[in-house]
């Protein structure tokens, strides 16, 4: 194989490998991981971090909002119900997020 095409052959597949692994959450169980990480990140002595979320269920699901509901087991020995979410603004930008719930 020309070593040029052999190359272009593997950049391409990087990206593409890249893309897939990017792409946004379109469920609640693909979006649950996120908001687990998201609570690790904000965990302080008020807000324990999320180690599981599990019966988890869709609230609302259009182009711009993913909106769920699940129970939760924090890092302080509690199950909580929680909402989470993410959300596309009218500039384009995506946040997510979770609440008590």
């Amino acid at each position: 194989m020309n070593k040029r095409l052999y190359v272009v052959a593997i950049i391409a597949t990087t990206v593409i490998a890249l893309w897939i692994g990017c792409a946004a959450p379109s469920t609640c169980t693909e979006l649950a991981p996120h908001i687990i990480d998201l609570s690790e990140e904000n965990e302080s002595a008020f807000r324990p971090r999320i180690l599981k979320l599990y019966n988890i269920r869709s609230i609302n699901n259009t182009n711009r909002l993913l909106e769920c509901r699940a129970d939760a087991k924090t890092s302080h020995g509690e199950d909580a119900s929680i909402i989470f979410y993410m959300e596309d603004d009218d500039d384009g930008d995506r946040f997510i997020g979770y609440r008590q719930g």
